[in-house]
């Protein structure tokens, strides 16, 4: 797009070219009482040579506006260009941060599910040992294995999933796989939860600001500009051509004293009749023009709706959080309320159970729920296009 705009910058420069030419050529001229006696009076050759060099030059007068036109649409496309470049930017950060958020999310669930393996692992441990001294229940045995079984089978996809997030970063930053294992295998301990504000209403400015919507409006620009282009050719256009150059008879005084001469002056071309061609031309830049405009329209629809969807996933996730987080702790006392009753011969093993499935399934849920809120919040700021300046 940046040589589109010097190419037309060049409309407003004056157009020289250089050429040069040489003729040489005879004929015989004979007179009628000559002709028959050629022969012995012998003829008259006749020379007829010229040679030319010089320098043609025009410029076209801008009067009607083509080529001012024509260079407005050219800046434009730049702008386009530059805008759509930004919003390839918005959206490989965008993906870049929500991959490494499921990243840490998908290490967290591993850490959840080992830390529950570590206390289902040693309740096993206690009834095994108690079986095996003849004072176990052998159901409870049973009951506890395969909910250890079935928590240790949860971490195999997990790592796996783990793997494809590492190697997917890798590429995203440019790296190849496996390159950023050692920098992203330690999952810190940080709380990166932001609560959400209230929006009571959306600027328009702020939707407009988005790089793609900068695109779409830099292009319907550039095609209202395109417009007036097509438009400029019903009207004349007006030249000054000027001619400098040398002519001469012969070449060994091809740049003698007076072989030099030239001209200047003005020019007028007006297309009087082209078979329709410019009407048409008008016509089909006047349908891209509404067609941009119609893109550009649809661009604002959109970026106001995946705001306005981004922001609600966002909210009703951090309240969906904020009750989790209470299952949570609800669950951390069911497990030992259960355990305690288990001991004392109140309640059977299944209650026991039951309170380490609840409690694993809430804790995963707690760390997918706290994932969510800040992929959603990525979502939001990909949407204003890549800020929430002034929410």
């Amino acid at each position: 797009s940046a040589w589109m705009l010097f190419g037309s910058y060049a409309a407003f420069m004056p157009k020289a070219t250089f050429g040069a030419s040489g003729t040489m050529g005879h004929h015989e001229r004979y007179t009628s009482s000559q002709y028959s006696s050629w022969l012995a009076s012998g003829s008259k050759r006749n020379y007829s040579d010229i040679f030319r060099a010089g320098f043609d030059a025009s410029w076209e007068i801008d009067i009607f506006g083509g080529s001012r036109r024509a260079t407005e649409a050219a800046w434009s496309e730049m702008a386009a260009s530059f805008w759509s470049l930004e919003d390839a930017w918005v959206t490989l950060t965008a993906e870049v941060g929500r991959e490494y958020i499921q990243l840490r999310t998908t290490q967290q669930r591993i850490a959840v599910a080992r830390t529950n393996l570590v206390l289902q692992t040693e309740t096993y441990d206690i009834l095994k040992s108690r079986f095996d001294s003849g004072i176990g229940d052998e159901l409870a045995v049973n009951q506890s294995k395969y909910v250890v079984d079935q928590t240790l089978a949860t971490i195999p996809p997990l790592l796996a999933e783990e793997e494809r997030l590492l190697n997917a970063i890798a590429v995203l930053t440019g790296d190849i796989p496996g390159a950023r294992h050692d920098e992203l295998k330690v999952c810190p301990d940080r709380d990166w939860l932001l609560a959400p504000e209230k929006i009571a209403e959306i600027p328009l400015d702020m939707i407009r600001a988005r790089p793609d919507v900068r695109a779409a409006e830099r292009k319907l620009a550039a095609q209202t500009a395109k417009v007036g282009v097509a438009k400029s050719l019903w009207f004349p256009k007006l030249y000054i051509n000027g001619y400098l150059g040398v002519e001469s008879v012969k070449v060994h005084k091809f740049l003698g004293k007076g072989d030099f001469y030239g001209s200047i002056g003005p020019a007028i071309s007006w297309p009087i009749f082209q078979g329709g061609s410019i009407y048409a031309n008008v016509k089909a830049e006047e349908s891209r023009m509404d067609e941009a405009f119609l893109a550009y329209e649809s661009s604002i629809q959109e970026a106001y709706r995946e705001v306005r969807n981004a922001y609600a996933e966002y909210t009703q996730q951090y309240h969906r959080y904020q009750a989790l987080q209470g299952a949570v702790k609800a669950a951390q006392d069911a497990v030992a309320i259960s355990n305690d009753l288990y001991k004392n011969g109140l309640r059977d093993f299944t209650a026991v159970i039951d309170a380490q499935r609840s409690l694993l399934a809430l804790e995963e849920a707690l760390v997918i729920s706290r994932g969510q809120i800040t992929v959603n919040l990525i979502a939001l700021y990909k949407a204003l296009g890549g800020g929430i300046v002034g929410i």
